[in-house]
């Protein structure tokens, strides 16, 4: 049973229409409705159906609607307990607990498509019977002026801009001072190629807003105005907000536990090099897009300048034009603290080595930061430690890395974890004859906790081989690398080979055979 509240008071229950249609049976859904969840007394019900006549009426009176109207909606709908009323029903059930939820979640389109007008418009036209009427009109209609604004946007940059100019004039007309709606509308104007117009508009908001309030329009308007004057070209870029990740891993295994720990107010994820401490954060990250409907911003710490170079790339991003950028550090700093003030954004800063690097990006945006340090300097910051994968997480990597049916592998117990990716990425989409080269080399890796040491070479599957014998090796399905020939098994290597590993036991690759 659906309850509706937003326009004129509704009850429907799948296809049926079970609104009640006398008018103090209407009266009292409505009560219960605003006081959803909430005992209330024959005595609170008198004073809230009868307000002007100080709820001069019977209790028996009121236990007679409540009856009436408990057989048309269910006795499970209002339930009785200690001598008090409940209407019992979910979040759900109500169109305010909906509207409210997918305005928070950014599905603007499903939000919009509840509304139906102020909250009981129909039984309170003047918001005068009930105190609870005009605070729920006022939160609701702030509500639905955010998701048209966020909504507007999001076709704005999609590029329809033409298209939003009749809308946007309507918008304006009704809410006169939400300057928010007035860029819009400038910027529709200046993509569709009406310059004049738009900077025409700006100046008549800039002399009602200095003849009514002496004020001057929001820094954001003024700073669009000054883009438009100086025809500034990224104005007519409709890329929508920045979402700077690199790509996603396609073939991310394990870490269930952590992915819900990265994405927080500020996080430091840290671990040895290699674990996968960055595909960690930009899957997290590419999983969560949605609640950061503003962007995602990403830098690579270990390849720019310092935090300035940063610095400016976010703000240009974010939309500040290059000449608005000031030099310095601090200004720059001070400035990336005011654009992402009003926005739902998320930094992620990657590889970063120092505490320094890291303080003049951090606002009050969520910012997850990749380093092998913990970064003990930054307080108030929660740690993600990052160990190697566990040996199931790590064999299923490796298979989604070399792809199915390539063959058993060999145990790799406390070896592969460190470096699945390396071990198989030499091997991606090779055919089925060719995993027996992969397969022992991955297992000469095994020795080094056998006993023998890793040669360096072995870190690259073929890496030692010359062009001619590499070239061989992959052109020839089931003929083995010049690198490999046959070898006797070294009485140190226990265990050696597994009998899962593929291709003749006898095979090895020399430069893995290396005693500690």
């Amino acid at each position: 049973m659906e309850f509706r509240i937003m326009g004129p008071l509704q009850v429907r229950d799948g296809e049926q229409d079970r609104t009640p249609t006398a008018p103090k049976h209407r009266d009292l859904l409505a009560v219960f409705v605003l006081n959803a969840r909430r005992p209330l007394t024959p005595g609170r019900l008198r004073q809230l159906l009868w307000p002007r006549e100080g709820g001069d009426r019977s209790d028996s009176l009121v236990r007679g609607y409540v009856g009436q109207l408990r057989q048309l909606l269910g006795k499970d709908v209002i339930t009785t307990a200690s001598g008090s009323y409940t209407l019992a029903i979910e979040d759900d059930q109500l169109d305010v607990n909906r509207f409210r939820s997918l305005v928070e979640r950014g599905a603007h389109d499903e939000a919009l498509a509840l509304w139906r007008g102020p909250a009981l418009e129909d039984l309170d036209p003047e918001g005068e019977r009930w105190t609870e009427t005009p605070r729920l009109r006022a939160e609701l209609e702030e509500l639905r002026v955010l998701a048209l604004e966020r909504r507007v946007q999001r076709d704005l940059d999609a590029g329809r801009h033409r298209e939003l100019l009749a809308e946007l004039r309507r918008l304006i007309e009704q809410h006169p001072f939400w300057q928010r709606f007035r860029g819009q509308y400038l910027l529709a104007l200046y993509r569709s190629g009406r310059r004049v117009e738009a900077l025409d508009a700006y100046q008549a908001l800039r002399d009602e807003l200095d003849d009514g309030h002496a004020i001057e329009p929001d820094p954001e308007l003024q700073l669009l105005y000054h883009r438009m004057l100086h025809d500034d070209v990224s104005l007519h870029v409709s890329a929508g907000p920045p979402v700077l990740l690199p790509r996603d891993v396609s073939d991310f295994s394990g870490r269930a536990d952590l992915l819900e720990l990265v994405i927080g107010d500020e996080v430091v994820v840290h671990g040895a090099a290699g674990v996968g401490k960055s595909a960690l954060a930009v899957h997290a990250a590419w999983l969560h897009r949605e609640r950061f409907p503003d962007g995602i911003l990403y830098a690579d710490l270990r390849e720019t300048s310092g935090p300035a170079a940063v610095l400016e790339d976010f703000l240009r991003w974010l939309g500040c034009p290059a000449q608005a950028i000031p030099v310095g550090l601090e200004q720059r700093e001070r400035l990336f603290l005011t654009y992402a003030a009003n926005r739902r954004l998320l930094v992620l800063l990657d590889n970063a080595s120092n505490e320094a690097q890291v303080r003049p990006l951090l606002t009050a945006c969520p910012t997850v930061i990749t380093s092998r340090s913990p970064l003990g300097g930054l307080a108030g910051a929660g740690r993600v430690p990052v160990g190697v994968l566990d040996d199931a997480a790590a064999i299923e990597l490796l298979g989604k890395i070399i792809g199915p049916n390539r063959g058993n592998f060999p145990d790799l117990s406390g070896s592969v974890g460190a470096c699945p990716s390396r071990c198989g990425s030499r091997g991606r989409g090779w055919p089925p004859a060719r995993a027996g080269p992969l397969t022992i080399w991955s297992t000469c890796w095994r020795t080094s906790t056998g006993g023998w040491r890793r040669c360096t070479r072995a870190t690259r599957p073929c890496s030692a081989c010359s062009p001619s014998a590499t070239r061989a090796c992959r052109s020839r399905p089931g003929r083995r690398c010049a690198a490999w020939a046959p070898s006797p098994r070294p009485t140190s290597a226990r265990g050696w080979p597994p009998p899962s590993a593929a291709g003749p036991r006898s095979w090895s690759r020399r430069a893995c055979w290396r005693p500690t």
